[in-house]
């Protein structure tokens, strides 16, 4: 099966091969190796491919996008061809797309076989070369070329010994290497494949050939688990009936240089990895043991409990002040609109945490990880929620307000007075969408519990509603208690000004929204404020001279209308180009460093040499967007004190930015059993040792108690 992205590159290469539009940027040349060949003989053609700087085609198997070089031959008769004879590929990292392919020139060798009976004399030897050339345009190409060869009583090289001698230089190699292959884990649908090669080379890599049974990812996480022992990690999919037996494909030295070595290898794939093997992750991900009742229910609790901790993070705190608002405005007038409030925000609410737990199988099911706070790694989500700040914080000040048309509210009032349901489901599914950049304490390991490979699908599903459950709890039990309000001041002119005072806390919110998108749009984050003003302006117009003007509304929308679509088209479109955002930081990179502590990149191979050498190890997987990681970098991280330890004991100090949330970092997470960052781990200093995780807050006492007892003598206990 086809990926989409595949699947559109090769319908687009159609398309515009179609309309006549053809590239221009890459040139085809026909060689052989022979000038006069004898009856019986094999020659060697040679496709040369030129591409303009910049520009590449692709391998026989693309990667996540794109499409092979193709060849169509027109022979004379008496001569056939063989297979395509591919030069080792190099990786091309576009954006979040990972290809296989070739830069400024690919030789593809052909073997040409000449019959026995093939007649004697001059024979013209023609092929249509079709290929797919990309920069950051893609263009197809074609060309035919010919090259004329004497069929004669004798063989005769051609003048082009040395291009044939050099293709064949960047040909696979045939020898044996010392490498073996194995899944990683048993899932039934996308697993990862490991394979281990003992070299010496500066680097690795891998690329597979095509496998119709499975989809095999292009991106690569590679480590080390001891000198000259290279792991190779790569997702696979099952497309297929089964899972295959074997993996063909190159396995490359120095795979970062230009003149990278390549093997043509067929290994056979062995069962999931036991206790003695390892793989470049530094925890196992097999599928957990069967869970008992008792278990599950404790589980269920404690996302319950992690769900009432939500209401009071600061996060989702202005979202329930302003509903107790609104019960203390109500409950004298309409007590049971009031409980009516209550049940469409707990359904708002579950209703939410539902689509999170479908959509989280949904990508599981894809091959893909999605943790607690994921979306906050995707800037076109942090552009719509900074905007919808924005509005809710002008409609809290007064600027404009949210209302039901005349006919509307009509319509509700005979049905029963209606109105502000909508809302009410509305901020249920607001408080969860804010709630997610959150961690409350004990909800991590209680999601992550629920999503750990293997639980069946229902467990999900009630992991999740068990947490909406405790986010709604409160409010709907206001709701039907609403003698409990007699604790709050009576309501009166303080609740206008109590709404106004909700606004800060709301444009607080939206500023701080603006500083997770400014790093992703290095030296843009003008034009955001600028779309964030114009925006702001058309609300104010449409508050004043529509909702509360009475003559010249339509000159008022046309003003509206002007308004966001400059600062839309202007800002966000065209000089932001917000939805398709610059490469994501690469797994693993070090986003920031501080002068207390020495950060170094995250990486499984980096905890594994840590470890070989005897040194421990700190990570701390950390976000921007995550409050409870600023809290913990604040108050018990980037102290004197701990940083001082750090250096005192020599540990080796991982950062691991999950701000763009790359995926080999979801796994890891969700491999020790968390849903979500913060994520800290202390390693002790000996190989294999397991860390020790701390919790989701925690004190530099905490922290300064782990380091020591990760450095303590295993032998004095």
């Amino acid at each position: 099966m086809l990926p989409f992205r595949k699947f559109l590159s090769i319908g687009l290469f159609l398309l515009f091969a179609s309309l006549g539009l053809q590239a221009a940027n890459t040139t085809a040349e026909l060689f052989l190796d022979a000038a006069q060949a004898r009856p019986g003989d094999t020659i060697m053609a040679a496709v040369r491919l030129r591409m303009n700087p910049g520009w590449h085609t692709y391998w026989e198997n693309s990667g996540d996008s794109g499409y092979a070089t193709k060849i169509k031959w027109t022979l004379p008769q008496g001569v056939t061809n063989g297979a395509i004879q591919w030069p080792v590929p190099e990786k091309v990292v576009i954006s979040s797309e990972t290809t296989f392919g070739y830069h400024d020139e690919a030789v593809l060798l052909v073997p040409l076989r000449i019959s026995a009976d093939a007649p004697a004399g001059p024979a013209k030897l023609s092929a249509k070369v079709s290929w797919l050339e990309c920069e950051k345009l893609c263009l197809p190409g074609g060309a035919t070329v010919t090259a004329d060869v004497l069929i004669g009583d004798k063989i005769l090289p051609s003048e082009h010994a040395l291009l044939f001698t050099t293709a064949k230089d960047h040909l696979p190699k045939q020898s044996s290497i010392d490498a073996r292959a194995y899944w990683a884990d048993s899932n039934p649908t996308n697993r990862s494949l490991v394979i281990e090669w003992k070299t010496a080379a500066s680097g690795a890599d891998f690329f597979p050939a095509l496998n119709p049974d499975v989809t095999v990812s292009a991106k690569s996480v590679v480590g080390q688990s001891g000198p000259d022992a290279h792991q190779i990690r790569m997702d696979v999919t099952r497309d297929g009936a089964g899972w295959p037996k074997k993996i063909a494909g190159v396995l490359t030295e120095n795979a970062h240089n230009a003149k990278a070595a390549g093997y043509a290898v067929e290994l056979p794939i062995g069962p999931a990895a036991g206790a003695g093997a390892s793989a470049p992750s530094t925890s196992d991900s097999a599928t957990p043991a069967p869970t008992g009742f008792g278990t599950l229910l404790l589980q269920l609790s404690f996302g319950f409990l992690g769900g009432l901790i939500l209401n009071v993070m600061p996060c989702v705190l202005p979202v329930i002040a302003l509903k107790i608002l609104g019960v203390v405005g109500q409950n004298r007038s309409n007590p049971a609109m009031v409980r009516r409030h209550g049940m469409v925000y707990a359904l708002g609410v579950l209703a939410s945490f539902a689509v999170m737990a479908g959509v989280i199988l949904g990508l599981r099911s894809a091959g893909k990880t999605f943790l607690w706070g994921t979306q906050f790694g995707s800037p076109v989500f942090l552009v719509v929620l900074c905007s919808l700040m924005v509005l809710m914080a002008l409609s809290l000040f007064g600027v404009f307000e949210v209302t039901l048309s005349g006919k509307v509210m009509d319509v509700a009032s005979r049905a029963g007075s209606h109105e502000g349901l909508g809302g009410a489901f509305f901020n249920g599914i607001f408080a969860t969408v804010m709630g997610v950049s959150c961690t409350a304490p004990i909800l991590s390991a209680a999601v992550g519990f629920a999503l750990a490979p293997g639980r069946p699908v229902w467990t999900v599903f009630a992991m999740f509603l068990s947490v909406g459950a405790g986010l709604a709890g409160p409010y709907l039990l206001l709701s039907f208690q609403p003698g409990w309000l007699k604790f709050l001041p009576k309501p009166g002119a303080w609740m206008e000004r109590f709404k106004v005072a909700m606004g800060f806390p709301m444009l607080a919110t939206a500023v701080w929204l603006f500083t997770l998108v400014s790093p992703i749009f290095p030296g843009k984050a003008l034009w955001l404020g600028l779309f964030l003003v114009l925006l702001a302006a058309a609300a104010w117009v449409f508050g004043e001279f529509v909702q509360r003007g009475r003559k010249r509304q339509g000159l008022a929308w046309v003003f509206v209308l002007l308004l966001l679509g400059t600062g839309y088209g202007l800002g966000l479109e065209r000089e932001l180009n917000w939805r398709n955002p610059p490469d994501a930081l690469p797994a693993g990179s070090l986003a920031h460093s501080k002068d207390g502590i020495q950060w170094q990149a995250w990486s499984p191979a980096a905890i594994t040499e840590a470890q070989a050498a005897g040194r421990p190890v700190f990570v701390d997987f950390t976000a921007d967007w995550c409050v409870n990681c600023q809290v913990n970098k604040r108050n018990a991280i980037e102290v004197p004190a701990v940083e001082a330890r750090l250096k005192e004991l020599n540990v080796l100090s991982l950062l691991a930015d999950y701000t763009r949330t790359p995926e080999e970092m979801s796994r890891e997470i969700l491999s020790h059993g968390r849903a979500g960052v913060p994520l800290v781990l202390v390693y002790p200093g000996r190989p294999g040792a397991k860390p020790e995780i701390l919790p989701e807050l925690f004190t530099q006492g905490m922290l300064l108690g782990a380091l020591a007892r990760a450095t303590a003598d295993p032998k004095a206990n």
